[in-house]
């Protein structure tokens, strides 16, 4: 955990942003999201939907926390399931 921390919170990533390339994304996006995601806000999926340039939907799973595909399997496998139908 320290190894992923340290390195984001290192002055090399003080003024990252996907502001300079997100909009370059053209490939249809599916953003997953848990509601009571412990780790970050709906603020950064909804940023990603508002951003990328294809095609893109968010899935905000209520009572999830921070790993949707372990709390709400069968949610998330038909939410892909659906939107690859339509890629």
């Amino acid at each position: 955990m320290r190894a992923w921390t340290d390195r984001w919170l290192s002055d090399d990533f003080r003024n990252w942003s996907l502001e300079t390339c997100i909009r370059q994304v053209a490939c249809p996006v599916l953003v997953i999201h848990g509601e009571n995601d412990e780790y970050g806000s709906s603020a950064f999926p909804e940023y990603i939907v508002a951003h990328v340039s294809g095609r893109a939907k968010q899935l905000l799973l209520k009572s999830c926390g921070h790993i949707p595909y372990k709390e709400k399997t069968q949610e998330v496998l038909q939410e892909v399931f659906d939107f690859l139908q339509f890629v």
